[in-house]
């Protein structure tokens, strides 16, 4: 009796990835007309680094809430137009000096008109 053989495998046709700075290939895909992408990352820092840090990430148009009852971690918000852009401040986040680590938390897409839309 013979074994089966296995069907071939179709061949995934797709734009090719570009490496991010965490060496990760990323696959593209086409933005959406006007969305707005609202992020949250969880920071965990060097506790002597939280000042620059936090004046760095200022400059870089992202919201700061301090963790309570924790000197070396920020809850860092961020809006931005794509995914695409949120996954590039996730990138340059981690790159700052004094970061050990930037991880995300929440991520929320919607179109931009639905933001001007008043609410019940």
């Amino acid at each position: 009796m013979s074994m089966p053989t296995a069907a071939p495998v179709a061949a995934i046709v797709c734009r090719p990835a570009r490496q991010t700075q965490s060496g990760f290939p990323v696959l593209w895909r086409k933005p959406m007309a006007s969305e707005i992408h609202i992020s949250s990352f969880i920071v965990h820092a060097a506790p002597d680094a939280m000042s620059d840090l936090t004046a760095r990430l200022r400059a870089l148009d992202c919201e700061i809430v301090p963790a309570l009852g924790n000197a070396s971690r920020l809850i860092v918000l961020v809006e931005r137009a794509s995914d695409r852009a949120v996954a590039d401040m996730l990138d340059a986040i981690n790159a700052l000096p004094g970061v050990y680590s930037a991880l995300p938390v929440y991520h929320h897409a919607e179109p931009a008109a639905a933001l001007a839309e008043p609410m019940p």
